[in-house]
């Protein structure tokens, strides 16, 4: 998945998603919302010990 299709798929700008992954913007709780759930939705669980990948 890249910065440009994750962007796309959430309705915000690439450079959000990069400030978001760097640090340098503020998060919002819907954004992260749909964030979140795209990234699931392609197959990415976030667990306590880290990032899996569903098969």
């Amino acid at each position: 998945m890249t910065t440009d299709y994750l962007a796309s798929a959430v309705r915000v700008n690439r450079s959000t998603i990069v400030d978001l992954e760097s640090g340098k913007r503020k998060r919002h709780e819907g954004t992260l919302f749909v964030l979140l759930n795209e990234l699931s939705n392609a197959g990415i669980v976030f667990t306590e010990t880290g990032v899996q990948f569903r098969k």
